[in-house]
C-alpha cells in the first residue's frame, strides 16, 4: 500500500519564488511539484500597490506539492523558521490518487 500523502498548496510572492523552489528541491521526500502564476484576491487592499488596487488583485505564485502525511508537521515548522514573515499562505488537503493516463 502506498504511504499516505497530503497535498500542500503554497501561495507566495514572485520575489521569493526562487528561494522557495530551491528549498523544495532540496527536500528528499519530494519527487516533483508544480508551480503556476495566480491572481490573488483579498478584501483588504491596504498592502496593495496603486495598480493592484485598480486591478483588484496581486500577482502570486502557487506551488502544489505532495508530502508524506507524517512529515507535514516538520515541514510546516521548518517553513515557519526559514520563511518567517514572508507572507506565505499554505493549505493542506487530503490526497486520494495520482497516475498517468
Amino acid at each position: 500500500m502506498n504511504e499516505m500523502r497530503q497535498l500542500m498548496t503554497i501561495v507566495i510572492t514572485p520575489d521569493i519564488e526562487d528561494i522557495v523552489v530551491d528549498w523544495l528541491l532540496e527536500r528528499p521526500e519530494i519527487e516533483r511539484f508544480n508551480s503556476y502564476q495566480v491572481k490573488s484576491y483579498n478584501k483588504d487592499h491596504s498592502e496593495y500597490t496603486v495598480i493592484e488596487k485598480v486591478t483588484g488583485w496581486k500577482r502570486k505564485i502557487a506551488i502544489r506539492v505532495l508530502f508524506p502525511t507524517e512529515t507535514l508537521p516538520e515541514v510546516i515548522r521548518e517553513m515557519k523558521i526559514q520563511f518567517a514573515n514572508s507572507g506565505i499562505y499554505y493549505r493542506i488537503t487530503p490526497f486520494l490518487d495520482e497516475g498517468v493516463i
